[in-house]
């Protein structure tokens, strides 16, 4: 069973990885630094589609060798938390 911490820094390698491949790209570690992480909402500016979240999600969670206690751990945290939208802005998708 890994720490806390240890499931926060794998929470924050599958953000990292996701938001590289975002439109517009974004860099998390500068995001977060920098400020814009605390601003309500601002992960619906940044789009990347459903389908490759999930491989990046699933990618991490492989290389981590992570249970599936964990992986339901992680699936809660990273869909709920501030992954980017898998919707296009201007999509009729309501």
């Amino acid at each position: 069973m890994r720490t806390k911490q240890n499931l926060e820094r794998i929470i924050l390698e599958i953000y990292t990885k996701m938001y590289k491949e975002t439109v517009p790209v974004l860099d998390f570690d500068e995001a977060v630094s920098s400020g814009l992480t605390s601003k309500p909402n601002w992960f619906m500016d940044y789009y990347l589609g459903m389908d490759r979240q999930k491989e990046i999600f699933d990618v991490v969670v492989k290389k981590h060798g992570c249970s599936r206690y964990e992986i339901k751990k992680l699936d809660s945290a990273v869909w709920l938390g501030c992954s980017p939208s898998g919707i296009k802005k201007g999509s009729d998708i309501k």
